[in-house]
């Protein structure tokens, strides 16, 4: 009987640091959806511009490609730092109902160091980020973020880790984010 009872305290314990490592996650400021007017004036004036301002330019919130960073491909323009080495390109999946793209590159330094320098690029970029506690209780560094790509609006998490062989890797999951 104690026993069941130890368990099932301890489960409820568990579920509290959760939350509460969730809800410390949750502090920073999500970025609101672009009125329907402005998202079609920046789609129009996406039309009438050549085909190199349109890679420069945001569309709908979407994020920008700054210096120190590059295209993940040009399919999807989510920004790279430029030293990082592409182990997996991003692909297109399913996570539950909801289309996602995920990657993982070679950054290199320490994690939490590439986390610092990664979040900074993806904020000034347009794609909002922040850490992320729960996801560091696993890995070296991890951040949370959202934002558009394509005119599609993404959330996504950043975990950085060093595995097995040795190798620093930043997986990258993003989802689209209704």
């Amino acid at each position: 009987m104690r026993a069941r009872l130890w368990n099932r305290n301890l489960l409820i314990g568990a579920v509290v640091v959760a939350f509460a490592l969730t809800g410390c996650a949750s502090d920073a400021p999500a970025p609101a959806d672009p009125p329907p007017a402005a998202a079609e004036a920046d789609k129009t004036s996406d039309e009438n511009a050549s085909s190199d301002d349109s890679a420069e330019r945001p569309a709908g919130g979407d994020v920008t490609i700054r210096t120190g960073a590059r295209a993940a491909s040009t399919e999807f323009p989510f920004p790279v730092p430029e030293d990082w080495e592409e182990l997996e390109p991003f692909t297109a999946g399913k996570i539950g109902k909801d289309a996602s793209m995920s990657a993982s590159y070679r950054f290199p330094g320490d994690a939490r160091s590439a986390a610092d320098l990664y979040m900074a690029l993806l904020n000034e970029a347009g794609f909002p980020t922040d850490n992320y506690p729960l996801g560091e209780v696993v890995n070296d560094a991890s951040l949370l973020g959202k934002g558009y790509v394509n005119g599609q609006a993404y959330a996504g998490i950043i975990n950085f880790a060093t595995i097995h062989d040795g190798t620093q890797r930043a997986v990258i999951n993003l989802v689209e984010d209704d």
